[in-house]
């Protein structure tokens, strides 16, 4: 196996994205038959995150309510900010979780117009009640440095979302950066190179043991592995939704922590994008508002209080909230002052996320298991290596934030029902220079053969096993894409080869990605049985599911 040691270079941060509001069944849903009326016909498209899904029910509701019809594309906090930055933005508004994504995105054109919060949420840890017993935490104000102390005695570890790709990750990270650095009234970049500041919050990030790019499949991740995970850092919302599924299931449910020196809120702030050059676009603004009116509305708003969402003029109406979803043996106090951080500004908040990315994460060992069969030929191949160049490149990388670390340890693996190369490819760090080589590797494959998306896998496996003891330093995962049904090996035989690892870790995420002809059925398995996500490159282009699954660790 090949290795090199690597050091890191801070490359330029160049912000672009290529978004389409398509009406694809996995980021958007369909929209209701607008009734007749003055905006009879008019369907606005609504970027917005995946915390939304909770209430699109009352969001089509206020539309058909108004003569409207509504398409709602799910997108990340990045990508809607890198959306913000194009000429051409594919959607009609933006719902963000935060409105901190709407002034680091609308930079150039100033296109928000109209905007409102639609409901707020706080963030916080999610703990299972015994082990907040244990720690002392019921009932008492927890400060940021408790946390960290409990993770350095190994007492607690979190799962937790992304802080370059989902906002409930950023919000966690901007936290615990403020109180670590000692709690200023705003943060600076002189803050971010304070002594000591940088060890604290690599040891308060080591403490994770499950990453995700997603809030929402970060809750429904945690419920299914429920055994393996003690806490996670997620919106008071879904914390709340992910109690009333464990107490359906007869579990123990999760006690909200808020942490007093370090707390964010989300506020979901929709933003009408103004686009003069189209014809209909006083129209579209005219609808907008209705909408966003509807949605702001006292009754509605009581409605998206019941969803888990607090709501009201600064988000606490401790009367009218019902008991049974802002349950207060689950830590939640509406009555309780919340004073959230202040959000800093844009070249701070871009230097602490280029941080997060190559310094401060928990590293990632990623293995990329790339189909090079025979079917891959000519297209196939072609996007294959223009997918990794951008995701190795660290200029390019910068400007999605999934930058390689400084520890990450990346594995290459390219097969067809054989292995390509004797051994995988190992680099460790993100040196240019090594990354470069990875990416003159990437452009050396060839195809050939049949498909056998199974012994990739179990060689991803054994490359963890090299790492013993030290392979919890890391979040491990494989990213395994293919354009084809396997024609070779068998779901059985993997689950039999990991069996027979005898492995002292559990097992590892495979994140799949779907492209041509992929077995849907087939990656699904794998995933499902890994607790992993499947991403389909058929219709994001393999760039972006690459780049989508990559965010996962």
């Amino acid at each position: 196996m090949t290795k090199a040691r690597l050091t890191w270079v801070m490359a330029g941060m160049i912000a672009f994205a290529c978004l389409a509001c398509s009406s694809d069944k996995d980021s958007s849903s369909g929209a209701d038959a607008p009734q007749r009326g003055s905006t009879a016909g008019i369907t606005l498209d609504i970027m917005a995150g995946s915390e939304s899904k909770l209430i699109e029910p009352i969001i089509k509701k206020c539309a058909r309510e108004n003569n409207l019809a509504v398409n709602m594309h799910y997108s990340g906090s990045v990508d809607m900010m890198l959306a913000l930055k194009n000429k051409e933005f594919p959607c009609d508004a933006v719902m963000p979780a935060s409105s901190i994504w709407l002034r680091l995105g609308d930079t150039a054109f100033h296109r928000i117009k109209e905007e409102a919060s639609i409901m707020r949420s706080p963030v916080g840890l999610g703990i299972k009640t015994s082990l907040a017993r244990q720690l002392g935490w019921v009932g008492k104000d927890v400060k940021v440095q408790e946390i960290l102390d409990a993770v350095k005695a190994g007492k607690i570890h979190f799962a937790m979302t992304s802080a370059t790709q989902s906002n409930s990750g950023f919000s966690s990270y901007m936290g615990m950066l403020m109180a670590l650095s000692g709690k200023p009234d705003v943060l600076t970049e002189a803050d971010l190179d304070k002594k000591g500041l940088r060890e604290k919050v690599r040891k308060l990030l080591g403490g994770v043991s499950r990453g995700s790019g997603s809030s929402g499949w970060l809750k429904e991740t945690f419920v299914q592995d429920y055994d393996r995970l003690d806490a996670m850092f997620n919106y008071e919302s879904m914390i709340i939704s992910a109690n009333q599924e464990l107490v359906r299931q007869g579990r123990e449910p999760l006690t909200i922590v808020y942490p007093v020196d370090g707390l964010a809120v989300a506020d979901s702030t929709l933003g009408f994008v103004n686009k003069p050059e189209r014809p209909d676009n006083a129209e579209r603004l005219e609808a907008f508002i209705r909408l966003r009116n509807c949605l702001t509305s006292a009754d509605v708003q009581q409605k998206i209080l019941a969803t888990g969402f607090r709501a009201g003029l600064i988000g606490m109406n401790p009367d009218s909230a019902p008991k049974d979803i802002y349950n207060p043996e689950w830590g939640i106090d509406l009555r309780r002052t919340i004073s959230p951080i202040v959000w800093p500004d844009a070249n701070v908040t871009y230097k602490a996320l280029t941080l997060y990315q190559t310094v401060f994460r928990k590293p990632s060992l990623t293995v990329f298991a790339v189909d090079c069969s025979g079917s891959m030929k000519d297209g196939g191949l072609r996007d294959l290596k223009a997918a990794l160049t951008n995701l190795f490149d660290a200029r390019r990388a910068s400007t999605y934030l999934i930058q390689t670390g400084q520890k990450d340890i990346t594995v290459l693996i390219p097969f067809d029902d054989r292995f390509l190369w004797p051994e995988p490819l190992i680099l460790e760090g993100n040196d240019p220079a090594d990354l470069e080589k990875l990416i003159q590797a990437v452009n050396t494959l060839e195809t050939r053969g049949g498909t056998n998306i199974y012994n990739p896998v179990a060689k991803g496996w054994q490359v963890f096993m090299t790492f013993g003891d030290k392979l919890y330093d890391y979040l491990p995962s494989i990213i395994l894409m293919t354009d084809g049904q396997s024609n070779k090996g068998s779901f059985d035989a993997l689950m039999q080869a990991w069996s027979q690892l005898n492995a002292p870790f559990d097992l590892p995420p495979v994140f799949s990605i779907l492209y041509g002809n992929a077995s849907d059925t087939q990656l699904k398995e794998i995933s499902r049985a890994t607790m992993g996500r499947v991403f389909d490159g058929r219709k994001a282009g393999l760039e972006k599911a690459f780049r989508s699954a990559k965010g996962y660790n």
